[in-house]
C-alpha cells in the first residue's frame, strides 16, 4: 500500500490553484455570481412541477359523494330514566275518551300483574267471573284493554268503557230502598276492590313475598270503627288466602263473613302488620248490597 506524501511546496500550490478557481479575473468571488442563474433554474423547475400537478388533477375523475339517508327514530312513548330492571305491567293507562257501555255489566275489581291483567265482572245476574284481555263477555262484546280504573270493551265494533265504581257510590247505595224486583236479583257476591275504596297496586317485591295488593283510600269513620285499618294500608292477605287467590274466586270471602276477629295482613309504612276485622258486622252492613246487580 502506497502512502501519498505531499510536500509543503506541492500543498501550497494546490491551495493557490483552488483560490484562483473560486475567484474571477476581476478579483471578485465567483460564488455570488452563480446565485442568479441557480435561482432562475429552481424557479423553472418549480413551475414545471406545478404545471404537471395541474395537468394530473385535470385528468382525474371528480370525487363521488355517497348519499347517506338519515335514520328516523321512532317517537319515545315511555322514558325509563332510572333503568329499572323491574318488569312493566301488562296494562297501562290510555288517554282515550270513550263513552260508557250500555250493557248490563258491572266492573267489580281489577288486578294488574307482571304477566297478566284481569278484571272481575258480573253480567246479567250471574256470579262474579274473572276475565282477561280477549275474553268474550257476551255475544258481540269482548275485552280489548284493562286499565287501572276501567276496562275497554269492543261492543259490535265500537270501543266503549266500563269504569270501576268509586267508593262513594257504594256507601250511597246502602241508604237507598231498592225495588222488590232488584232485591230478588241480589247475589251473595263480594266486591273486593270496592269494599274499602281500594285501588289495585303492584308492590314490585318491596314488601317481601307479596307482589300485589289493594291500597285503602278515603276510609270513613264508620269503616275504621268496624276494622282496625287506616288510610294508605295495602291489603295483601285475608286469613290464609292471598289477594290473587281471592280474585280468582271472590265468593270465597263469604266463608269469613261470620268471623268477629278476621286476621287481615296489610303493609303499613313499609312494614307487615296483622289487623283484626269484625267481618260479621262488616258483612251484615255491606255484603247484602255489594253483590247486587244494577
Amino acid at each position: 500500500m502506497r502512502v501519498v506524501r505531499l510536500s509543503r511546496q506541492k500543498l501550497s500550490w494546490i491551495i493557490s490553484e483552488l483560490r484562483f478557481l473560486l475567484h474571477s479575473r476581476g478579483g471578485e468571488p465567483l460564488i455570488p455570481k452563480l446565485y442568479a442563474p441557480l435561482t432562475l433554474v429552481l424557479l423553472i423547475l418549480a413551475l414545471i412541477v406545478v404545471a404537471i400537478s395541474i395537468i394530473d388533477l385535470a385528468n382525474q375523475r371528480p370525487l363521488s359523494f355517497r348519499v347517506i339517508e338519515r335514520v328516523t327514530v321512532a317517537p319515545i312513548k315511555d322514558w325509563n330514566w332510572f333503568r329499572s330492571a323491574l318488569p312493566k305491567p301488562v296494562a297501562s293507562r290510555s288517554l282515550l275518551n270513550l263513552k260508557d257501555a250500555d250493557i248490563n255489566v258491572e266492573l267489580l275489581g281489577i288486578m294488574i300483574s307482571d304477566e297478566v291483567s284481569a278484571a272481575t265482572l258480573t253480567t246479567g245476574g250471574k256470579p262474579e267471573t274473572v276475565y282477561q284481555i280477549g275474553d268474550e263477555i257476551k255475544p258481540g262484546v269482548s275485552i280489548s284493554g284493562i286499565e287501572p280504573h276501567r276496562i275497554i270493551i269492543d261492543q259490535n265494533g265500537s270501543l266503549r268503557q266500563i269504569s270501576l265504581k268509586k267508593p262513594e257510590s257504594i256507601i250511597e247505595s246502602l241508604d237507598r230502598t231498592e225495588p222488590d224486583s232488584l232485591v230478588k236479583s241480589m247475589q251473595a257476591g263480594f266486591k273486593l276492590a270496592n269494599m274499602f275504596g281500594a285501588v289495585p297496586v303492584r308492590l314490585d317485591n318491596s314488601s317481601g313475598a307479596y307482589a300485589s295488593g289493594f291500597k285503602l283510600n278515603e276510609l270513613s269513620a264508620e269503616m275504621r270503627s268496624l276494622a282496625d285499618i287506616e288510610n294508605g294500608d295495602v291489603i295483601v292477605k285475608v286469613s290464609d288466602s292471598g289477594i290473587q287467590e281471592l280474585l280468582k274466586n271472590p265468593t270465597a270471602l263469604l266463608n269469613y263473613s261470620s268471623q268477629t276477629s278476621l286476621p287481615v295482613t296489610v303493609i303499613r309504612d313499609g312494614r307487615e302488620v296483622v289487623v283484626y276485622v269484625n267481618a260479621a258486622s262488616l258483612s251484615a252492613k255491606m255484603l247484602p248490597n255489594l253483590g247486587q246487580i244494577r
